[in-house]
């Protein structure tokens, strides 16, 4: 009987050897087929005036998005807009988030805020998410609304670049009660990062947020008219006719302003007490002058009080500016995170709030040695510093609602401060003297 030799490689025959070899191919494309298959998506809130969302989206993003492709689906929501805000806020309150500043990426259970922590980490947080099947958009139904109407808008874009009829026939195919919520969505979300570039229009800037732009452009109306008066009325007895109404409208903005701060900080435990610090400030600035009566000066005292209400405000920017990572309460109404991460916030590489706590540490010292020594003439050289600190005022509030496109109520709050001191130091500055005519 003859057999047949069948060749063994390994212990096995080669048919058998076949088979093993097409099962483990099975087994290692297999895992990756499902990892080509798993998405990881998230959320990214920006603003346009922000410098560090610029940061990350221009020089960060593109890389991130090339490394991982179709495998990585963020979607970009606009929050200085007054839909994208309510959007980021709804998705904090759903998700627990307490950081409210931006550039801020959300995927799954991750919030990386920052220019530092989102290029640092989000590699390896998708690399896990893709390896463990992908990570859907966080759990909140307007997130999924968002998405898939900025999706929709997306996909008719191409669509209609191949056919121009297809905006058309998508509109009647959208449910009727859907439309609107769709186009007001994707109008502040999109899906390719490189849309982000456009600047926002000035009309933009100021519907992003009417009521605190509105509050700037008063007191940027205010600022402006109190330089225009002690330029073109710089004699005593015309401006002390003024101090008193003057003192009183600030006294009352003032007031305004800090409830707002106050109300916007309630939840935050112990920062509740610095606008509740401003409130009081202004509260006696306002009573002393409503006791003035016709009395043109106030008590002495009352500098070092206003300058301990600037000095809160501008320590608190300080001291948001000094810790990294770390954000602004603001008040009921502005974005004040904003306003700080703009280009704006540093004169020289130096923060602008420090330079502000700086000016008020100094009118505090001047005044205590004007008491100290009883050095009236100091006086004058406050009365310079204040007008000097209310020009510079005028120039960062203009930014606020017509470049940034955002109100820091913080700021608008040393604006007032710095105006009050203008104006009680009218009495007491004797640069402001009328000329003495010769005989």
């Amino acid at each position: 009987m003859q057999y047949e030799i069948v060749p063994f490689i390994g212990g096995f025959s080669m048919p058998i050897k076949k088979w093993i070899v097409l099962l483990l191919a099975v087994f290692l494309v297999l895992p990756s087929t499902q990892a080509q298959d798993s998405v990881v998506y998230g959320v990214f809130f920006y603003s346009p005036t922000c410098p560090h969302c610029h940061e990350v989206i221009n020089n960060h993003w593109p890389g991130i998005q090339e490394t991982f492709g179709d495998q990585l689906r963020v979607m970009f929501i606009d929050a200085s807009t007054q839909l994208g805000a309510q959007i980021m806020n709804t998705t904090r309150q759903a998700l627990g988030i307490e950081a409210t500043g931006v550039p801020m990426l959300v995927i799954g259970d991750n919030v990386l805020v920052g220019s530092v922590d989102i290029p640092a980490r989000t590699p390896d947080i998708v690399r896990e998410g893709i390896a463990n099947g992908g990570i859907s958009l966080p759990p909140v139904p307007v997130l999924q609304s968002t998405y898939d109407a900025a999706v929709a808008r997306e996909a008719a874009a191409n669509e209609a670049a191949a056919e121009e009829a297809v905006d058309e026939a998508a509109a009647e195919e959208a449910p009727v009660e859907e439309t609107a919520a769709e186009e007001s969505s994707s109008a502040d979300a999109t899906l390719d990062s490189t849309a982000l570039a456009e600047d926002a229009t000035l009309f933009d800037k100021l519907n992003a947020d009417p009521v605190a732009n509105l509050a700037a452009i008063i007191v940027l109306m205010a600022l402006i008219l109190s330089m225009v008066l002690f330029l073109f009325a710089f004699r005593k007895e015309s401006l002390q006719k003024l101090v008193r109404p003057a003192l009183i409208t600030l006294g009352i903005g003032g007031l305004i302003v800090g409830g707002a701060l106050f109300i916007g900080s309630l939840e935050e435990g112990a920062i509740a007490l610095l606008p509740a610090i401003l409130l009081l400030a202004f509260a006696v600035l306002l009573l002393n002058s409503l006791r003035a009566s016709q009395k043109p000066m106030l008590p002495y005292w009352i500098i070092p009080v206003l300058a301990i209400a600037g000095l809160v405000a501008a320590g608190y920017l300080t001291s948001v500016e000094i810790n990294e990572g770390a954000e602004a309460v603001c008040g009921a109404v502005g974005n004040c995170n904003a306003v700080q991460q703009s280009e704006y916030a540093r004169l020289f590489g130096i923060p602008v709030s420090i330079l502000g706590l700086g000016v008020y540490i100094v009118i505090l010292l001047v005044w205590g040695y004007s008491q100290f020594f009883s050095d009236r003439h100091m006086n004058n050289f406050l009365w310079l510093v204040a007008l000097a600190g209310v020009a510079f005022s005028a120039y960062l509030t203009f930014l606020e609602p017509f470049v940034i496109g955002a109100t820091c109520l913080w700021c608008l709050t040393s604006a007032l401060v710095m105006m009050a001191l203008l104006w009680v130091l009218v009495p007491y500055a004797e640069v402001l003297q009328p000329r003495q005519r010769s005989a």
